[in-house]
């Protein structure tokens, strides 16, 4: 993380920001960064998974590092708070 956030990426039309298409810049960079590192053997803590655990792992990590982007707060917390009134209403 270069300390700078998404906006001034956007903004500035920086490496980084073309590099992600301008969507969740940092958060995209963080995740491709993760992976960089877990291709180190020495690192990967999921080298036991199968092919197919991993594809779902990724994911499952990705979609989490991703909703760390604070644009998509209100929407996130808008999904959440329909699905608790679905579960109360399911009683």
């Amino acid at each position: 993380h270069d300390g700078y956030n998404n906006e001034f990426h956007q903004n500035t039309n920086s490496d980084h920001a073309v590099t992600y298409n301008g969507i969740s810049i940092l958060e995209n960079y963080s995740a491709a960064y993760l992976f960089r590192i877990l291709r180190k053997k020495e690192c990967n803590i999921f080298a036991r998974l199968s092919d197919e655990e991993m594809t779902k792992m990724r994911s499952r990590l990705i979609d989490l590092i991703l909703d760390t982007d604070a644009k998509n707060h209100y929407m996130l917390m808008t999904r959440f708070k329909h699905g608790m009134e679905m579960k109360k209403l399911s009683r």
